[in-house]
């Protein structure tokens, strides 16, 4: 195991990388406060496990009592996994973080494509995890569903993922991720007034405020760097997963789940938000103005929603 540590802005991170019994390792990087109620969080698509960094910002961690440890997810920053075929392979490499960190019992908490990771921890687990957060979630898709997002693009991944043509996909997704990453090597305020511009009414004002604190600036761009690290076929892999069958039921899911949706969401759907909810078995919805990013602007709400759970 490697261990370093990487100051960003006013949060130190600890990085490392434990290699997992079963092969392959796992990257993740620690968040704010170190004796506080300990929490794993699972990223999104361009994203990795700095994402915390960013959208939780170092004081409101610190304030609420919480130790979030973000987790590169398969293919992602510094994470292998070669074994996680499957969402339900992963709670084996969640558990071995878990017992790595000291963590008895524990939250999870996951934004966008992260969701399946986080809900496939909950028949696996069980007693260990205390709660499960999911943030503008991605649920199951029905069989023969015509998913649509908010963007032409969008709708073209999922369609060719829906098909399985990865001869296709695997080249337009490494194509988006490589304009993407060679952005955010250039010129900082160009890369920002880029990628606001790419993003939906509700979005961009989220962005605006988190990009109000100087100290997010250097995380988001250090974020979105890590999540092409190995490449550009995770988020392939990603779409492909979630148009096949989980490999675990919602009704397994018994722990208690709450779920934050931005009831304009270009992104998922508010009516597949709707539909995740109603079914897990201990499900707390939360509806609310706001975009994809809209935890940004609820993270005082979230985060009582997971020391509340110990």
């Amino acid at each position: 195991m490697g261990i370093g540590k990487v100051a960003m802005g006013q949060a130190d991170s600890d990085q490392s990388v434990l290699e997992l019994p079963s092969g392959g390792s796992l990257g993740f990087a620690g968040f704010g406060d170190p004796g506080g109620v300990p929490c794993l969080a699972f990223h999104g698509t361009s994203s990795s496990r700095l994402m915390p960094g960013w959208m939780f910002p170092h004081e409101s961690l610190t304030a609420a009592g919480v130790r979030m440890v973000g987790v590169d997810r398969p293919g992602y920053g510094l994470s292998t996994v070669p074994g996680a075929a499957e969402f339900s392979d992963w709670p084996r490499a969640v558990e071995a973080l878990a017992d790595h960190l000291g963590f008895s019992r524990f939250a999870v908490l996951a934004h966008s494509l992260g969701s399946a990771f986080a809900l496939a921890c909950g028949p696996t687990l069980r007693d260990r995890l205390a709660v499960i957060v999911i943030a503008s979630g991605m649920g199951p898709l029905q069989p023969g569903e015509r998913f649509r997002s908010g963007t032409r693009d969008d709708d073209l991944y999922w369609r060719l993922a829906r098909r399985q043509y990865k001869w296709l996909l695997n080249p337009l997704c490494r194509l988006s991720g490589t304009m993407v990453a060679r952005s955010a090597r250039g010129d900082p305020q160009r890369f920002f007034e880029g990628f606001s511009h790419r993003l939906s009414e509700a979005d961009r004002l989220t962005t605006q405020r988190v990009l109000a604190h100087t100290s997010a600036q250097p995380i988001l761009i250090a974020d979105l760097r890590e999540s092409y690290r190995q490449g550009f076929t995770a988020m392939a892999a990603d779409l492909l997963k979630y148009t096949r069958p989980w490999g675990f039921r919602l009704d397994e899911v018994t722990t208690a789940v709450h779920l934050w949706h931005g009831e304009q969401d270009p992104r998922v759907p508010l009516t597949m938000a709707h539909r995740l909810a109603a079914s897990l078995p201990r499900c707390q919805p939360h509806f609310a103005a706001g975009g994809h990013l809209m935890a940004c602007d609820h993270t005082s709400g979230i985060l009582a929603a997971l020391t509340g759970a110990f």
